[in-house]
């Protein structure tokens, strides 16, 4: 039902629905063997995905394939050096890139940059669902997170408390009264937990923890503090409805 409303208001809002071109490839070994999945493994985890973007009149569809043949990429470090050369081995496509590897360590099973998304064969069609919404231009959103802030003191920050019109303005009435505004964070694609099923896309900015970005003044150092703002998840506001990577 909420999925429906969403829809709908979309489409009095004059929002035509689009359609966005994935380009996939598949790591195997550097003899050409073993890939470590199908492209028929890839679309059938699209029916979900795209039951979920079905809500913002958005889909997605794998326009490409290719293999590339490399051991060394099989595993990838999340956030490495080697993520970055592998997505950036391939030049824009005008389309999301996506790479499949065998597995991600040191961090999430799939990660979203501006040269593209790499994930592992183990993923589930929420987790690329979640990280299509990142190529969307949508961020995380959290419950609670603990961080070591400029000041080298570590700092928990968490929300409280109902929902409310002024914490999600736009889509105010999609969710029963009363709820923890914590359980409907946890509702959505872009909660950056472990997610349930339902997976919502939101119309606008929902209040939660979200990352930000600051600058030490004395010593030039750039960090990544959370706090409880209005975090950019609304897709109305935000997302892009033409993803590229780079």
């Amino acid at each position: 039902m909420r999925a429906l409303l969403l829809c709908v208001g979309l489409l009095c809002m004059g929002i035509a629905s689009a359609a966005a071109p994935i380009d996939l490839y598949i790591v195997c070994n550097s003899d050409g063997s073993n890939p470590v999945m199908s492209g028929d493994d890839f679309s059938a985890l699209l029916p979900t995905v795209n039951a979920y973007f079905a809500q913002v009149g958005m889909s997605f569809y794998l326009r490409s394939q290719q293999t590339i043949a490399s051991n060394e990429w099989r595993t990838i470090v999340y956030g490495s050096e080697a993520a970055d050369e592998l997505r950036r081995k391939i030049p824009a496509t005008g389309g999301v890139k996506m790479f499949a590897v065998g597995n991600v360590v040191g961090g999430a099973q799939a990660f979203c940059g501006d040269h593209g998304i790499i994930f592992s064969r183990q993923c589930s069609a929420n987790t690329i669902a979640h990280e299509l919404g990142h190529a969307c231009g949508l961020d995380d959103i959290y419950i609670q997170k603990t961080f070591t802030n400029a000041a080298n003191v570590e700092v928990t920050v968490s929300v409280e408390g109902p929902a409310s019109s002024g914490r999600m303005p736009l889509d105010w009435g999609r969710y029963e009264n009363g709820v923890l505004q914590s359980t409907l964070i946890e509702k959505l694609l872009m909660y950056g937990g472990v997610s349930g099923t339902e997976c919502d896309l939101t119309a606008g900015d929902v209040y939660g923890v979200g990352m930000s970005v600051a600058t030490n003044e004395v010593t030039g150092v750039v960090s990544y503090p959370y706090e409880l703002k209005m975090v950019p998840v609304g897709f109305w506001l935000r997302g892009n409805r033409s993803p590229q990577s780079q």
